[in-house]
């Protein structure tokens, strides 16, 4: 073999090395952990994470939080990637004219009255100790929504919704 036919394959495997490296630096692997409460609310991690798109930082930041209402907002790489809100002493209103502004409602068995749209839960039931409602309104705002996706947000909020009545103080 020349020195010519050696060469040009030594210099391919030389060129091609750093873009690897650099590809494989960019891998999207999910590096954070999820932890077992969330903005004051047990949470099941395994439930949540379907939610959130790859990254590296979780952060979970209580936003608002009033007598009445709860906003949690879940951050992924500092982008925001979920919100959680809660409100309570609702007076009761027909959630499907409210619905008009998000895609593909559906009835939802994650409540009393609910449905789920693509990206957006939203379930209303009675607030036994207070004598009105209870609002779960739940939206997805980072990574690509599909099927499976609407789906796993209607599993985290069913999941999450006991848990959030006894801390707005519904049940105990």
């Amino acid at each position: 073999m020349k020195c010519d036919e050696l060469r040009t394959p030594i210099l391919l495997t030389l060129g091609l090395a750093p873009l690897l490296v650099f590809l494989t630096g960019c891998e999207t692997a999910t590096n954070y952990t999820i932890p077992d409460a969330v903005c004051d609310r047990k949470v099941d991690p395994s439930l949540l994470a379907p939610l959130l798109p790859s990254g590296r930082k979780f952060e979970a930041r209580q936003e608002s939080t009033k007598e009445n209402a709860s906003k949690c907002v879940i951050y992924v790489d500092d982008a925001m990637a979920l919100r959680i809100n809660e409100i309570r002493d609702q007076n009761k209103f027909d959630i499907w004219k409210y619905s008009r502004r998000y895609n593909n409602p559906v009835k939802s068995d994650a409540g009393e009255v609910a449905l789920n749209s693509d990206d957006w839960l939203i379930a209303m039931n009675p607030c036994p100790r207070r004598g009105k409602y209870h609002i779960l309104d739940v939206i997805i705002s980072a990574g690509a929504v599909d099927e499976a996706k609407t789906r796993e947000l209607e599993r985290f909020a069913k999941a999450y919704l006991p848990e959030g009545m006894r801390s707005m103080g519904c049940t105990k």
